[in-house]
């Protein structure tokens, strides 16, 4: 009974793998032009762009007024004027006005939008640009191979890509030739103990190109895939070991 239910997860591991395998496990898209601009020509540059305001002088102090002659005579009061209705409610105020940082990265961007996206072939092409892109383990290693970083891109390779293989089909053998060695399952135990290296490169993965100014980074499904495949993998060998565990007192 052990080996039918450490069967049946090793399989349900192997579906989760190979789903974890071919759907993205990072989505990445460019920012919007307003935010582009913006990280291009930041706040701070645009400050330092800008003239210094001349300082001027203080004014001078105005002379003391004449005296003036005496008081004449009273003059008339004014007429009485009729009483006035009340006055209308005042309109709502205006939103405030934009700052001279706004007023200049819309400018940039209208003009970006009328110049170099004028034609309907270059709105397609930026179109395209910007639309998110999924990559799996292996598109992810190899973006990493033509960025010149080796390192990552063998670290996914080997710890999202051939190890999760290679350890599922070793459980597979094992369970299939009933093998009870003690070595085999500790062999097994020992292995477990690295599965979430698979989601830690993936993690990495999501931090390092998060750090891109110009993206935005989302985890893809294949990461939830990866959950399921090391949760039903680690019951599987829990299984195993327990099933093992079980036989020894009988054998003795």
């Amino acid at each position: 009974m052990a080996r039918l239910i450490a069967a049946v997860l090793v399989i349900a591991s192997g579906v989760c793998l190979y789903f974890a395998l071919t759907q993205p496990i990072v989505i990445s898209r460019l920012v919007d032009l307003n935010t582009m601009i913006r990280v291009i020509y930041t706040e701070e540059v645009f400050a330092a762009s800008q003239p210094a305001k001349p300082v001027l002088p203080a004014p001078a102090a105005s002379a003391p007024a004449a005296s003036t002659p005496a008081a004449s005579a009273p003059a008339p009061s004014a007429p009485s004027t009729p009483p006035q209705t009340a006055a209308a409610p005042a309109a709502p105020a205006s939103t405030a006005a934009a700052s001279p940082y706004e007023t200049k990265v819309a400018q940039y961007e209208k003009l970006f939008t009328t110049m170099v996206l004028g034609s309907d072939a270059a709105k397609k092409n930026f179109a395209d640009l910007t639309q998110p892109k999924g990559y799996t383990a292996w598109q992810s290693a190899r973006v990493l191979y033509d960025a010149g970083d080796v390192l990552s891109g063998t670290a996914i390779i080997a710890f999202s890509i051939i190890y999760p293989i290679l350890k599922t089909l070793a459980l597979m053998v094992m369970i299939i030739a009933n093998a009870k060695n003690k070595t085999a399952l500790k062999l097994a135990e020992w292995t477990h103990k690295y599965t979430m290296l698979d989601v830690f490169v993936a993690a990495v993965t999501v931090v390092a190109l998060s750090t891109q100014k110009l993206l935005e980074i989302n985890t893809g499904p294949a990461i939830w895939w990866y959950v399921a495949y090391l949760i039903a993998g680690f019951v599987s060998v829990w299984v195993l070991i327990q099933a093992k565990a079980k036989e020894a007192p009988v054998a003795a």
